[in-house]
């Protein structure tokens, strides 16, 4: 979105303005920082997820995975949990608070899969049932 935006300002700027390359410049810078944002946030979240890898820690607070807190309460929410993969993962569906479109609220939605250990078929039922009753 901020590249298109900065090619139609530029673009703009090139019709009508007789001396257009400090937009031009601009927009160039802008096209170049959200290329390099999308090359390196998921280059961030692979290494956060290999520098982490399993640690996961479940509590009636929230979900704590890989490096990143999910809190169950002010500033997000578990909307529901349930077993998937033969009962062998978690899949919380964690919601938090956002504008969406500039003026309307809304909730931006997360799935987050958390592998239940081996042997650990009990726990997994009452961590379901706690969140389910919530």
């Amino acid at each position: 979105m901020a590249s298109g935006f900065a090619i139609f300002f530029a673009a703009l700027f090139l019709l009508f303005v007789d001396k257009p390359w400090g937009a031009i410049y601009a927009a160039i810078g802008i096209i170049l920082l959200t290329g390099f944002l999308q090359w390196y946030v998921p280059l961030m979240n692979y290494k956060r997820n290999q520098k982490y890898s399993g640690v996961a820690l479940i509590s009636p607070y929230g979900i704590y995975l890989n490096g990143i807190w999910y809190p169950d309460g002010r500033f997000g929410r578990i909307d529901g949990v349930h077993l998937i993969d033969n009962n062998k993962t978690h899949a919380f569906q964690w919601s938090q608070f956002a504008m969406m479109g500039g003026k309307v609220p809304g909730r931006n939605y997360l799935t987050i899969r958390v592998p239940v250990p081996e042997g650990e078929d009990k726990k997994a039922q009452q961590i379901l049932d706690h969140f389910s009753n919530n």
